[in-house]
Order: structure tokens, then sequence, then C-alpha cells
């Protein structure tokens, strides 16, 4: 019962943020038309389902078919994107730079407008201009950029015949650059006037480049095989056999220069040039020493990922910093820019009782501010030497959001005859687990000692093991079987030996099991400082 309650929570989220992504836009395949040609255009609504559609002005631009209507669908990663356009087929009449007004619909109970388009009209040459029926055009959106910064590098075919098929003969040296290719999703078929004649385009390709040299680079020419497709002229569909005409095609040759980075850098400079955002899960503010104090971070942006160097939390004496444990750096989408993100985590250990503030900062480059800019915050911690910490093991973690911001699912499931009885069943389950438990420890506590088989020294075992102990200890019987319950249960026993000495041993398994060190060897260690506390000894590895 408890999985469906969640799936229900789930669903009504998705619907609200689905609802969040309601968008109406306008899309044509030319932006420059030839006077007297035809071109498309469709106005989009995503995610919902739209009614009293109303087109805009179409001035000077004569109908030649539409609205008509089509309905797209698709989940990619379980989500479930859906879209509904109207299309119109115009004729330009006349030549001259004009604009499409907006068109409005209504969906979920609100009006939606498009963006207006802009569209050149233009006379179309008699005499020849000497442009070819085919070429490839290199482009990058950027003239100059900084070493470091995010350049797109794109490659388009304007076609004035038919293509039947068309490969890269030859690839430019990009050793000055770091590159990841884009993934085109988006690739329509679009026409552009082109010295005075009209051509259908399409995107071939699209790179990331980070430049790691500076001066001006020149990035050199592609050679594509084209094979062009013409009719058959016995009409047997057999035109690549009579009619196969193969081109070598060479793109032009574009050009970059790349600037040095501002001096000084700052000391904490991360090498991250582009548009960045740091992310940070906000931990508890009270600890106490025997608590270890675990830092999460999620950084993303438009840079070059593998070339960075973070140190976001600065060492101080007043805490024991472990090595940072980073994430696999994964690719957020290629468009409208190529954007990857990471996330990277620390444990902090106190040395001191007192209060202190952290601060982690992340420091990148801003290419469009052309300066050095910090990502950071302050956080506030209490850590007191004994008892009035948090103590608790979900306290070390940092928070998730809370259940209240899920959306509520409605009374109809409190209506339901049954939704009592089947409310009831995890707790029915909760008392059984709980027994069943209390008996393993019975059972345990009979058998006495650690276990020193080897298949028997697990992080479970040990954990199991030290609560039986500590629970022998004075009088802490009659705990709740709850690990946080017990260690503020051994805190009240302080100042004694005993006490400290298990909270000692407490800390120093946490601290290798939130760092990831919790190996065979420290296993073993560890089994061996829980039987010296359990003799009398201090437990220190």
């Amino acid at each position: 019962m408890t999985r469906w309650l969640w799936l229900l929570f789930l669903l009504a989220g998705a619907d609200a943020a689905a609802a969040q992504d309601v968008r109406f836009v306008a899309e044509t395949n030319a932006q420059r038309v030839l006077e007297g040609s035809t071109f498309r255009v469709s106005f989009r609504l995503f995610q919902a389902e739209g009614q009293r559609f109303h087109a805009p002005d179409f001035g000077p631009f004569q109908v030649v078919s539409g609205p008509s209507r089509s309905l797209q669908s698709s989940i990619v990663n379980g989500r479930h994107s859906s879209s509904q356009a109207y299309v119109y087929v115009l004729q330009a009449k006349r030549s001259g730079r004009f604009s499409l007004s907006p068109a409005r619909i209504l969906a979920n109970g609100n009006w939606y407008q498009t963006q207006p388009i802009h569209l050149e009209v233009v006379k179309a040459r008699d005499e020849p201009s000497g442009a070819p029926d085919i070429f490839v055009k290199a482009e990058i959106d950027k003239k100059e950029a900084y070493a470091g910064e995010q350049c797109l590098l794109t490659y388009t075919l304007y076609t004035r015949v038919g293509i039947e098929d068309i490969e890269a003969g030859s690839r430019p040296s990009l050793d000055a650059f770091h590159t990841f290719p884009v993934n085109l999703l988006h690739r329509p078929t679009l026409r552009e006037v082109y010295q005075g004649r009209e051509y259908y385009l399409r995107v071939l390709s699209r790179t990331a480049i980070f430049p790691i040299r500076t001066g001006k680079l020149e990035i050199e020419r592609i050679v594509y095989r084209v094979v062009r497709g013409e009719e058959d002229p016995f009409g047997l569909n057999l035109h690549a056999f009579f009619h196969r005409q193969i081109e070598n095609v060479a793109s032009n040759p574009v050009y970059l220069e790349v600037k040095e980075l501002p001096r000084p850098a700052p000391e904490h400079f991360s090498g991250a040039v582009g548009r960045m955002h740091l992310e940070m899960d906000t931990p508890a503010v009270r600890y106490s020493l025997n608590d270890a104090i675990l830092l999460r971070f999620r950084i993303s942006g438009n840079a070059h990922f593998k070339g960075m160097k973070v140190d976001l939390v600065e060492r101080d004496s007043s805490f024991e910093l472990t090595e940072s444990r980073m994430s696999d750096i994964f690719k957020l989408h290629d468009e409208p820019i190529y954007e990857q993100a990471c996330s990277w985590e620390y444990l902090l250990i106190p040395k001191l009782p007192g209060s202190f503030v952290v601060r982690p900062s992340f420091v990148y480059f801003d290419p469009d501010e052309a300066q050095y800019r910090s990502l950071g915050d302050s956080l506030h911690i209490e850590i007191a030497e004994t008892g009035t910490g948090t103590g608790r093991k979900e306290d070390l973690l940092p928070k998730p959001m809370p259940l209240s911001r899920l959306p509520y699912p409605g009374p109809f499931l409190t209506a339901h005859p049954g939704f009592y009885l089947f409310s009831a069943l995890p707790f029915a389950v909760l008392g059984i687990g709980i027994l069943f438990k209390s008996g393993r420890r019975v059972l345990r506590r009979r058998k006495g000692g650690l276990a020193q088989a080897k298949g028997d020294s697990g992080p479970d075992v040990l954990l199991s093991e030290f609560m039986r102990i500590a629970s022998e200890f004075s009088c802490l019987h009659d705990h709740d079987g709850k690990l946080y319950s017990l260690k503020a249960a051994l805190q009240k026993e302080l100042p004694s030996e005993r006490a400290r000495a298990l909270l000692q041993w407490l800390a120093d398994y946490e601290l290798a099991k939130y760092s990831g060190a919790l190996n065979e060897e420290r296993i073993s260690a560890l089994a061996s400082a829980l039987r010296s506390v359990q003799s009398g000894g201090n437990g220190r590895i």
C-alpha cells in the first residue's frame, strides 16, 4: 500500500512539473524566402491540450494550405512529452521585411501566445549568381574567446539538388582544442536564400570545442564525399544505378582568436571557464565531537569539467578533512549549449568544541563578464564536547526534501473503505520485524563475544556486536534498539572511561564507513578494537 501511495505522490508531482513545461512557440522552415515561393509556418503547443486557437494576421502572405493539425508523443528516459501543432503553407507575394504577429491558444485554463516571426522576402536573380548547387558551410559561434571557453563548431550542408548520401572524407586537426561531439536531436531541413538562390540546408555535425592554446587558431577545411541523386529515365527507381554522380565538396576554413585569462588568477581558481552553477545540500547545525559531517556539492555549467581542479572546502585546524569523492561527469543537455554536471562529497571530522563557520567556495572565470567569480555560502556549525549534539546518524546526511512538499493527493484515498486496513499493514510488518530482530539479539547474547569466523566479520555484524556490548554496559538495557538513542545514552554516562571508549570506537567506525574506507583490513582492525573495549581497553585502532 505504501508503494502505491508513493506512486500516486510521484504521479501528482509529475503532473505539476509537466504543467510548468507548457510552451506555445512559432516555428518556420525559412527565415529568408524568394518572392513567389512557398514556405511552412507551424504553431506548436507542448505538454498540454489546446482549445480556441487564434491564428495571427498573415498580412502580405497568402495562405496556400492549412491549418493542418499534427500530434506527437514520446517517452525519453521515462519522461513523457507531447505536442500538438497547427501548420500553414504560405506564399510570399512581394519582397521586403515582414513580421507575423503572435498566435494565441487556450490551455489548462490559461491563454498562451507565441513569439512573433520575422521574415525577409527577396527578389530572385535572373542572371546566374555563380553560387554552386552544393556546398558545406563551416561556422563557429564566436569570433574570439578565452582559453578554456566553450565554442560551438557547426558544419551545414546547402543544396539545390537531391542528395543520396554524404560522408566526411577528411577531418580537421583539432589538437589545439578539447572536443566533445554534440548529439543533434532536432535537425529539421530548413530553407535559406543565399546569393539570390534558394537552398535546402541541414546541419551535418556540431562539436563543442575548448581552446587550450592562445593566439589566432585556424580550423582546416573538411572534404565531404557527396552522392547526388537524379531521376531514373526509365521510371524503374534505379536512378542510383543510372545517374550516380559523386562530388568532393570542401568546407571553408574558420578562424578563432583565443585570449589569455586575466592575471593574476585567484589562489583557488578551479580552471573552469564559462557559466557555472553551484548547489549545496545544507547540513545540520549542531554536532558533537563524535560526529562526522557530510558535505555534498553539485556543480553544473558549460565549462570543460575534465580540466577542473576543484577545492571547495579549505582545510582548517578545527576539522579533519577527508579527500573529496567525485562522481562521474554526466551530460545535462546538448542544446542550446553543451552542459555537464558533477558531484563532490567531503567528510568533516571536528577536532575542537565551539562555534565555527565553514565557507565552501568555487572559483571560476565568467567570460561574459570577463572576470573571476566565486560561488559559495557560509555554514554555521556548533560542535559540543558531549551530549548536546544531535548524535543521530541521519543528521550526518544532508536534509532531503520533506514529505510535506509533495503534492497532496486529495481526500479520495481516505474515502476508500479499505484505506485504514491497508494503512495498518506497514505497522504490522514493522512490529513483526522488531520481534524478529529482538529474537536474533537474544540468540547473539547467548553466544557471547565477537564472532571470529571470517564470514561473520562484516560491517553489520560489527555494529550489532557494538550495540550488544554497549547495551550491557550500565543501565542501557532498556534503549529502543536505535543507534542514535544508544549513543545518546552513552553520552549521559560520561565521563566514564568505558562510555568514552565505546563512543570513540563508534566515531572510528563511522569515519571509516562514510569516507569509503571500510575495507576488509579496516573491519579487522575495528573488530580487534571492539574486543579491546569489551575487555576494558580504550578501543583505539
